[in-house]
Formats: C-alpha cells, structure tokens, sequence
C-alpha cells in the first residue's frame, strides 16, 4: 500500500479532512483501516488505493500510541 510514494505498514495512522483517524491493521490476508467510532464500537475497512486518496500519514501506533486516541 501506498500514499503517494510513501509506502504504508501494519501499524500507521492515518488521517482524512475530517480529522478523523484510523490504523492500519493486516487481518485475514487483506489490509484494512481499523479506527474507534465510539467507546465501545471499533470499525474495520478494506483498504485499496482509491480509498487512501485523501488520507494523510501522520505517524504509527508504536510510536504514537496518543494519536489514534484522538
């Protein structure tokens, strides 16, 4: 996967205009966007390039665990 020329890992943040914010996660042989819609609800979301279009990269969830608390 890739944002540009910025290749992408199991573990990124990403981020879309809205400032809402996801990671990426490899389950089931296929990439997908995991994010918390709520306190008690986690989505997941089959990833392909058209959807990363508008998404920025803004750190991993080793690094920045705070991030993906937003």
């Amino acid at each position: 996967l890739k944002i540009g020329d910025t290749k992408l890992f199991d573990g990124d943040i990403l981020e879309n205009p809205q400032e809402r914010r996801g990671f990426i996660a490899f389950e089931d042989g296929m990439f997908c966007l995991k994010s918390n819609r709520d306190k008690n609800t986690t989505w997941s979301m089959n990833l392909n390039n058209g959807f990363l279009k508008n998404k920025t990269l803004i750190g991993n969830i080793h690094q920045h665990p705070e991030l993906i608390e937003k």
